[in-house]
């Protein structure tokens, strides 16, 4: 009611016309909390039934909390979630780009490479591991080996828990259909995952789930095969 308040308030002080655009990045530290619920039925509340709806608009980030709020029956965002936009994983040529431009191409052909068979083409991964080559060779840069690359990894692996986080959620047909995938050596038709988990809709609640979180790629329609090593290690 505060909130509300508020911006009742500035509404009135300059426009009744005035656009107010909330964003909340990093959703799923919100939704950890014993208040989750209630918070996110009064943002409901503000944008969808409140005095204020016509003024207020939202956008909403994060990872695998944000799935659940678009998809998921008995989301308090369901029905009133206007368009949604789905990062996808980067080409090798992309990744290459966003690795070399602003490093001005002193990693070698070969180590871009090793960056991206480690990513998949994830931009967080692909930025945590720049980030890092970037503060521990600093100027020499260009000696960057295959070596300070594992380093890093190994780093992430120990001390990041996203991994860890995103897995905790995962139901038996997701692990199953990631497994089936990072397993094997070439792409797996949708049938076949269709028939290994036993209901269509699951498979594919499944494959959605992790292409959006981008543990798997959809090289052709279809098909699907293992997004980056790193998630599998």
């Amino acid at each position: 009611p505060a909130f509300q308040e508020m911006l009742e308030t500035i509404v009135r002080t300059v426009s009744q016309d005035l656009r107010i655009v909330i964003m909340i990045d990093e959703l799923d530290e919100l939704q950890r909390h014993e208040w989750s619920k209630t918070f996110f039925n009064n943002l409901r509340h503000l944008i969808s039934q409140s005095s204020l709806q016509k003024n207020i608009s939202m956008i909403i980030a994060g990872t695998l909390a944000i799935y659940s709020l678009y998809n998921v029956a008995g989301s308090p965002f369901l029905n009133v979630i206007s368009g949604t936009k789905k990062l996808r994983l980067l080409t090798l040529q992309e990744a290459s780009r966003l690795i070399n431009t602003p490093t001005g191409g002193q990693l070698s052909p070969e180590l871009t490479e090793l960056i991206y068979a480690q990513t998949g083409g994830h931009p967080f991964l692909i930025q945590y591991i720049m980030k890092n080559l970037c503060d521990e060779l600093g100027d020499s840069l260009a000696s960057a080996s295959a070596r300070n690359l594992e380093g890093i990894v190994d780093k992430f692996l120990a001390e990041r828990q996203d991994f860890s986080n995103w897995s905790s959620k995962f139901t038996a047909n997701d692990k199953a259909v990631y497994r089936l995938i990072s397993e094997s050596a070439e792409p797996v038709r949708k049938m076949d995952l269709v028939q290994a988990v036993g209901n269509a809709e699951a498979a594919n609640d499944s494959i959605e789930l992790l292409a959006h979180l981008g543990l798997i790629r959809e090289p052709k329609r279809n098909l699907f095969e293992n997004g980056g090593q790193m998630f599998k290690t």
